[in-house]
């Protein structure tokens, strides 16, 4: 007689362990969204689209890929209800990880046996890139929050086959689309899946039932989605992503910003091809203990399989761009959970602990190296606004002198937003990068390297300031106080 392969009972212990790895989880999610300061892209949300009437918000008036709607709508709501603040913005996103912490808990604990669930929750929870968005007003972390609750409902769906399940799985799909559109493809993959499967195990799925409330809800995400895609295309809103690869894009820009950095090295490229073989011959092996069709694991290896054959299809047919670092997050869990389904599959006992050590041990020290409560990765850049402007506006106050500041394109949001919410009457920003005219500063604020997709690239103080030098410096980021010599300044060419 075949064993269980999910057992559901824990020890005190057990469940302690996980209780104490999810609140730790949550508290770094909660400080870091009390403590970090605000982004280029919320300060856009907060700006431009959470003021908006609420229609205008649902149909896209105007159109932008910065308006996660969903998101937005929250966040009025919680401005109405506890005023404005960077965390009452954030305070959406922070339950969305609360929801993903509960239900990869629940996926994780019910599901695996005891050893590899508790190590495939330290996985799902150990990776500083993911967690990043459950700190910031941003529609990715409730996405992730509303997936992992997808994710739950469709792993019990495959085990007990009760319709409700997949309803449920659907349902919260449905809401991380609304939160994020980078999550169509998990819908559109996970609406065939529920869909195909009472056909194709007739004996064992609810067929008529859950095929019409499938339909149904495909209506009314349409009908909600149809318009604000539209005038995002129309627009040329959708236009981050790549186009050298699967690999090259998707694969690599997750792999770098896990490492939490805008470079990709050597090193990185043999972490992901180390990862991605383990992963491969871990699953291939799981065939040879359980060759059943209709298990979670094969489930989700399916969905991962064709949402990625989805974006490669889709580029090659629509000419639509690969995913990249945050849009194609929705994979990572999927994938953590597709490799610790198949260890658990395993009979030879000795495999799985040293297969979820290994793979443990190695996310948890890049967790641990890069953990923080100041910056995130994507937007690094932004993570020391307000000390610059009050060390600036110091300045001003101990010379008793408006400092005229320069700043590159990239902190013109953030640097704006605090201005105008604060007193810096020291300080005047010149937005010069661009002008012809004769330039007067006293200080420029540069970004020293590029941002390709977000079409920055670094100003070379040398090309209008000879006379200058590194007033202060923030060497992590990249983020350097330049103070010029007013005399030095040349005419452009």
């Amino acid at each position: 007689m075949k064993p269980d392969l999910y057992p559901t009972e824990h020890t005190k212990t057990n469940r302690l362990i996980f209780l104490f790895i999810g609140t730790l989880a949550f508290v770094y999610i909660l400080i870091r969204a009390v403590t970090l300061g605000f982004t280029y892209d919320e300060v856009w949300t907060i700006d431009w689209f959470v003021p908006l009437p609420v229609m205008e918000i649902v149909n896209y008036t105007p159109a932008s890929s910065n308006n996660h709607m969903l998101n937005t709508l929250l966040i009025k709501l919680m401005f109405i209800i506890g005023g404005e603040s960077e965390f009452v913005a954030r305070i959406p996103n922070v339950l969305g990880g609360l929801m993903f912490i509960t239900f990869a808990y629940k996926i994780t604990s019910r599901h695996l046996k005891p050893f590899i669930g508790i190590c495939a929750f330290l996985l799902l929870l150990l990776n500083p890139f993911l967690l990043d968005f459950f700190s910031l007003a941003r529609g990715y972390g409730l996405a992730l929050g509303f997936q992992m609750w997808s994710l739950c409902y469709l792993v019990l769906f495959v085990r007990e086959r009760r319709q409700r399940y997949a309803s449920i799985s659907l349902i919260a799909a449905t809401l991380a689309v609304l939160s994020n559109w980078a999550l169509m493809n998990y819908w559109i993959v996970l609406f065939g899946i529920v869909t195909a499967l009472p056909f194709l195990f007739r004996n064992l799925y609810p067929q008529k039932k859950q095929v019409a409330f499938n339909f149904v809800t495909a209506l009314t995400l349409l009908a909600l989605a149809y318009e604000p895609i539209r005038k995002l295309m129309d627009k040329g809103e959708l236009y981050y992503g790549g186009e050298n690869g699967l690999y090259d894009d998707t694969f690599t820009s997750l792999t770098k910003y896990t490492f939490y950095s805008h470079f990709e090295t050597p090193a990185m490229m043999l972490a992901l091809d180390c990862f991605l073989v383990i992963f491969l011959l871990i699953v291939l092996a799981a065939f040879y203990f359980n060759r059943i069709f209709h298990t979670p694991k094969n489930v989700l290896l399916a969905l991962l399989a064709l949402s990625i054959t989805s974006v490669v299809v889709q580029h090659y047919v629509l000419d639509t761009l690969y995913i990249l670092d945050r849009t194609a997050l929705y994979l990572v869990p999927i994938t953590f959970l597709i490799l610790c389904f198949s260890v658990n599959e395993f009979s030879v006992k000795w495999v799985p602990k040293v297969v979820m050590v290994t793979v443990v041990a190695a996310f948890g020290l890049n967790f641990f190296a890069r953990a923080n409560f100041y910056k995130t990765t994507l937007w690094s850049f932004d993570s020391h606004t307000e000390e610059i402007l009050e060390t600036l506006n110091e300045q001003g106050k101990r010379t008793n002198d408006t400092l005229k500041v320069e700043i590159s394109w990239v902190f013109a949001s953030t640097f704006g937003y605090y201005s105008s919410r604060n007193k810096y009457p020291y300080i005047q920003f010149v937005h010069k990068e661009t002008d012809t005219s004769r330039v007067f500063v006293d200080y420029l604020v540069n970004l020293e390297h590029g941002l390709p997709k977000s079409g920055y690239n670094p100003f070379s103080p040398k090309m209008r300031y000879p006379l200058h030098y590194k007033w202060k410096e923030y060497p992590e980021e990249q983020v350097i106080i330049y103070r010029v010599f007013t005399d030095s300044v040349t005419e452009p060419n």
